[in-house]
Protein backbone atom coordinates (compact mmCIF):
# COMPACT_ATOMS: atom_id res chain seq x y z
CA UNK A 1 0.00 0.00 0.00
CA UNK A 2 1.06 3.61 -0.60
CA UNK A 3 -0.88 6.57 0.65
CA UNK A 4 0.27 10.23 0.08
CA UNK A 5 0.07 12.98 1.63
CA UNK A 6 -1.25 14.72 -0.98
CA UNK A 7 -4.58 12.65 -1.74
CA UNK A 8 -5.63 12.69 2.30
CA UNK A 9 -8.49 14.77 3.71
CA UNK A 10 -7.27 18.31 5.27
CA UNK A 11 -8.82 18.48 8.68
CA UNK A 12 -8.95 21.99 10.28
CA UNK A 13 -7.70 21.99 14.09
CA UNK A 14 -6.95 24.91 16.01
CA UNK A 15 -3.66 26.33 14.89
CA UNK A 16 -3.43 23.62 13.01
CA UNK A 17 -3.87 21.26 9.69
CA UNK A 18 -4.22 17.41 10.42
CA UNK A 19 -3.98 14.47 8.02
CA UNK A 20 -4.94 11.00 9.31
CA UNK A 21 -3.06 9.20 7.14
CA UNK A 22 -2.88 5.68 8.52
CA UNK A 23 -6.23 4.74 10.72
CA UNK A 24 -8.53 1.86 10.76
CA UNK A 25 -11.13 4.20 9.29
CA UNK A 26 -9.09 5.82 6.04
CA UNK A 27 -6.66 2.40 5.34
CA UNK A 28 -7.59 -0.48 7.68
CA UNK A 29 -4.31 -0.30 9.34
CA UNK A 30 -5.79 -1.98 12.69
CA UNK A 31 -2.17 -1.41 14.45
CA UNK A 32 -1.46 1.98 14.40
CA UNK A 33 -2.25 5.62 13.19
CA UNK A 34 0.16 8.01 11.51
CA UNK A 35 -0.78 11.51 11.34
CA UNK A 36 0.62 14.73 9.58
CA UNK A 37 0.32 17.68 11.70
CA UNK A 38 1.29 21.32 10.20
CA UNK A 39 0.92 24.25 12.77
CA UNK A 40 0.90 27.38 12.16
CA UNK A 41 4.10 30.03 13.63
CA UNK A 42 2.62 30.42 17.47
CA UNK A 43 0.22 27.66 18.07
CA UNK A 44 -0.26 25.15 20.45
CA UNK A 45 -2.49 21.84 20.66
CA UNK A 46 -4.42 21.12 24.13
CA UNK A 47 -2.43 19.16 27.26
CA UNK A 48 -3.92 15.78 26.42
CA UNK A 49 -2.99 12.44 27.05
CA UNK A 50 -3.38 9.20 25.04
CA UNK A 51 -4.44 5.50 25.55
CA UNK A 52 -1.36 4.35 24.07
CA UNK A 53 2.51 6.07 23.10
CA UNK A 54 2.58 8.69 20.79
CA UNK A 55 6.02 9.23 18.65
CA UNK A 56 6.45 12.03 16.90
CA UNK A 57 9.08 13.20 14.45
CA UNK A 58 9.64 17.23 13.79
CA UNK A 59 10.11 17.38 9.91
CA UNK A 60 10.21 21.01 10.12
CA UNK A 61 10.21 23.80 12.37
CA UNK A 62 10.82 23.91 16.31
CA UNK A 63 9.19 25.14 19.39
CA UNK A 64 9.41 23.69 23.18
CA UNK A 65 7.50 20.35 24.16
CA UNK A 66 6.25 19.43 27.51
CA UNK A 67 5.54 16.41 28.38
CA UNK A 68 5.03 15.39 32.21
CA UNK A 69 5.23 18.75 33.40
CA UNK A 70 9.06 19.19 32.08
CA UNK A 71 9.74 21.74 29.37
CA UNK A 72 12.20 21.06 26.47
CA UNK A 73 13.36 22.58 23.11
CA UNK A 74 13.17 21.16 19.92
CA UNK A 75 13.76 21.61 16.50
CA UNK A 76 13.71 19.74 12.85
CA UNK A 77 15.19 16.04 13.29
CA UNK A 78 13.82 15.58 17.02
CA UNK A 79 11.82 13.06 18.32
CA UNK A 80 9.49 13.60 20.62
CA UNK A 81 7.64 10.65 22.87
CA UNK A 82 4.69 10.68 25.00
CA UNK A 83 4.55 7.17 26.93
CA UNK A 84 0.58 6.00 27.58
CA UNK A 85 -1.18 8.06 29.54
CA UNK A 86 1.74 11.20 30.51
CA UNK A 87 -0.39 14.68 29.90
CA UNK A 88 2.08 16.22 26.62
CA UNK A 89 1.83 19.43 24.96
CA UNK A 90 3.15 20.89 22.30
CA UNK A 91 3.86 24.92 21.97
CA UNK A 92 5.48 25.89 17.90
CA UNK A 93 8.28 28.26 17.51
CA UNK A 94 6.85 32.01 15.81
CA UNK A 95 9.64 31.77 12.65
CA UNK A 96 7.54 29.41 10.43
CA UNK A 97 5.17 26.70 10.44
CA UNK A 98 6.08 23.26 12.11
CA UNK A 99 5.43 20.05 10.78
CA UNK A 100 5.38 17.07 12.85
CA UNK A 101 4.78 12.98 11.71
CA UNK A 102 2.84 11.44 14.66
CA UNK A 103 2.84 7.69 15.45
CA UNK A 104 -0.24 6.41 17.57
CA UNK A 105 0.30 2.38 18.86
CA UNK A 106 -3.04 1.48 19.60
CA UNK A 107 -4.44 3.51 16.45
CA UNK A 108 -6.39 7.14 17.86
CA UNK A 109 -9.76 6.25 18.60
CA UNK A 110 -12.54 6.83 15.57
CA UNK A 111 -14.16 9.86 17.56
CA UNK A 112 -10.53 11.65 17.61
CA UNK A 113 -11.23 14.21 14.24
CA UNK A 114 -14.40 14.95 14.86
CA UNK A 115 -13.22 16.07 18.62
CA UNK A 116 -10.81 18.03 16.42
CA UNK A 117 -13.01 19.61 14.44
CA UNK A 118 -15.50 20.72 17.35
CA UNK A 119 -12.46 22.82 19.10
CA UNK A 120 -11.88 24.66 15.58
CA UNK A 121 -15.40 25.67 15.55
CA UNK A 122 -15.27 27.12 19.05
CA UNK A 123 -12.15 28.33 18.70
CA UNK A 124 -13.54 30.70 15.40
Amino acid sequence: MIVRLADTEVIQGPGRKLRLVLSPETTGTKELSFLHVEFDPGASNELHTHEGIETMFVTRGGGRFVVDGKSSSFSAGSMLVAPAGVPHQIFTGTEGPTEIACTYVPPLPSSFLEQVKRAAEKAK
